[in-house]
C-alpha cells in the first residue's frame, strides 16, 4: 500500500518588538532630599554685637519625592550627628530643635528620606552667649 502525503510550504512572518520597560517600583531610590534654608527663632539677636543671650531654635523644613524620615544636625563640625524625628515621613517636613550650647558654633544640618538618601549638609551660624544682660562696675 502506498501512501501519499502531502506537502506544503508555510511562510510565517514574525514581528517582533522589544519593550525597555520603566525602571520597576521595586527599583532603588537614589534621589536626596532638598533641605532648606534655616532660620533661627528668635529671628533676631537678643544680646550685643549679634549674639543671643540664650537658647535658640533652628528651625529646619525639606522635600523628597519618597518622603523625609528625619532631619539631623552637628554642633561638631560633622563629628556626630543628632536625630531629629519627624512623624508620618511626610514629602515636606518641617522640625525645630533648640541650641544651647555657648559660643560660636556652625550649626551643621540636613534631611534623610525614607530611601536612606542623605541631603548635602547646609550650616547655619549660631551665637550663644552666657546669659549676662549687662556689665556693672
Amino acid at each position: 500500500m502506498r501512501r501519499r502525503f502531502r506537502t506544503s510550504a508555510v511562510v510565517v512572518c514574525v514581528t517582533a518588538a522589544v519593550l525597555i520597560p520603566a525602571a520597576p517600583s521595586w527599583a532603588e531610590e537614589t534621589t536626596p532630599p532638598t533641605i532648606n534654608v534655616a532660620t533661627l527663632s528668635p529671628s533676631a539677636p537678643t544680646g550685643l554685637n549679634n549674639w543671643y543671650r540664650g537658647p535658640v531654635t533652628l528651625n529646619l523644613s525639606a522635600t523628597d519625592d519618597v518622603g523625609i524620615a528625619k532631619f539631623q544636625y552637628s554642633l561638631n563640625g560633622g563629628a556626630v550627628y543628632i536625630d531629629v524625628p519627624v512623624e508620618g515621613a511626610p514629602a515636606s517636613a518641617t522640625a525645630s530643635a533648640v541650641i544651647t550650647q555657648e559660643g560660636n558654633t556652625s550649626v551643621r544640618y540636613r534631611a534623610v528620606d525614607t530611601s536612606g538618601n542623605v541631603a548635602a549638609f547646609r550650616s547655619i551660624s549660631v551665637r550663644v552667649g552666657p546669659g549676662v544682660t549687662a556689665l556693672t562696675r
